[in-house]
């Protein structure tokens, strides 16, 4: 449902350089100040690969393109192979589309302003995450390797307390500084990151990142469905309803935003934020409760608040209707588990009663 940012570091290390022990002539310092330097510079690349994520025993395999232009286009296609569902993205300059093959919809979003989305491709999401762990990591340069008959600088990245990014290895191009990989850890969740095929100096045909749809499908504006920032006040106004909220001291309620989705779901979405000492907790969603066939949740086994509950473990997610809304809890912090989910709601009170 919705996928951050990461940098700096300062250790010198010996290091074994593939095969035979050595001294390598730069510091994952260095190394870091090059990638983030270089991604300032557009980069033009056709590459391929994979992404994996490894929850327990539940595995999500996600294959991936990427066409990344000079001048800031982009076109990202995903597909996932147990359904062989194809996503597609495209960025020409002045718009940004999103298309899944099959559907009767897409979406699309306005840049003529300059505002740009955020990270796309694989790739400018790694160089988010890396922002992100700055001050929250240790950096050490491991080794040098080859990947895709490239020189890499394999760098290890070690969590210095518990959060919500873990452990991570990544391995980048002694040339253009372009991370080929990277693995991550953090709990019982492994997530893998692979370029299988890269080109860093492309020749794309014209028409590479034209949006040529079908004609039956239909066109929304993206910026319709963006969540946006919300007061208490807008929340209920926007739900038509009052709605509970989590009323429990270590607890912070961090932002509210709210979501106005078009198309076939047509609803207004309200989302809750949580922060348990600073730390990202578990979020709310709250809608209107859905009407129609398939739509009523669980079997009787899981109970929230006394109500039938559906459990979505893959993305760790319970789910439960109550007085006409519907609440989806999504919990964050890795550590966080279901009994203490299923005490906060205990802690739930209308808006008016706090």
């Amino acid at each position: 449902m919705r996928h951050r940012a990461w940098l700096s570091i300062g250790l010198w290390l010996l290091i074994v350089m593939t095969g035979c022990k050595g001294e390598v002539s730069v510091s994952s310092e260095e190394i870091f100040t090059k990638m983030l330097a270089e991604s300032e510079e557009p980069l033009a690349y056709y590459g391929e690969g994979r992404v994996s994520i490894k929850d327990g025993e539940t595995v999500e395999k996600t294959t991936f393109e990427e066409y990344a232009g000079r001048n800031g286009q982009r076109k990202v296609i995903t597909e996932e192979p147990a359904t062989s569902k194809r996503s597609i993205a495209i960025l020409d300059g002045e718009s940004m589309t999103m298309y899944e093959e099959g559907s009767k919809s897409a979406q699309r979003m306005d840049l003529s302003s300059g505002e740009l989305p955020a990270a796309l491709t694989q790739k400018e999401q790694l160089l988010s995450m890396l922002e992100v762990v700055k001050d929250t990591h240790d950096t050490e340069l491991v080794s040098e390797d080859t990947i895709l008959d490239m020189e890499t600088y394999h760098l290890k990245l070690t969590s210095k307390e518990d959060g919500l990014l873990g452990d991570m290895d990544i391995w980048v191009e002694q040339g253009n500084w372009f991370i080929v990989k990277m693995k991550q850890k953090n709990a019982d969740i492994e997530t893998s990151v692979e370029y299988t095929k890269l080109d860093l100096e492309p020749g794309f045909p014209d028409d590479t990142f034209l949006v040529d749809l079908p004609e039956d499908v239909e066109v929304s504006d993206l910026e319709e469905g963006m969540a946006v920032p919300a007061s208490l006040e807008e929340a209920e106004q926007a739900l038509g309803t009052e709605f509970l909220l989590v009323d429990d001291e270590k607890q912070d309620l961090d932002r509210i935003e709210m979501d106005k989705i078009g198309g076939e779901i047509n609803r207004t979405e309200v989302t809750f934020y949580y922060l348990q000492d600073g730390v990202p907790s578990f979020s709310i969603s709250v809608f209107p409760t859905p009407e129609g066939e398939g739509m009523s949740l669980g079997d009787g086994k899981l109970k929230v608040r006394g109500k039938d509950a559906e459990k979505m473990d893959e993305i760790r997610g319970i789910s439960w209707d109550e007085q006409g809304l519907r609440y989806s809890l999504l919990m964050e912090h890795p550590d966080m588990t279901t009994e203490e989910v299923l005490q906060l709601t205990e802690t739930m009170k209308m808006r008016s009663e706090m």
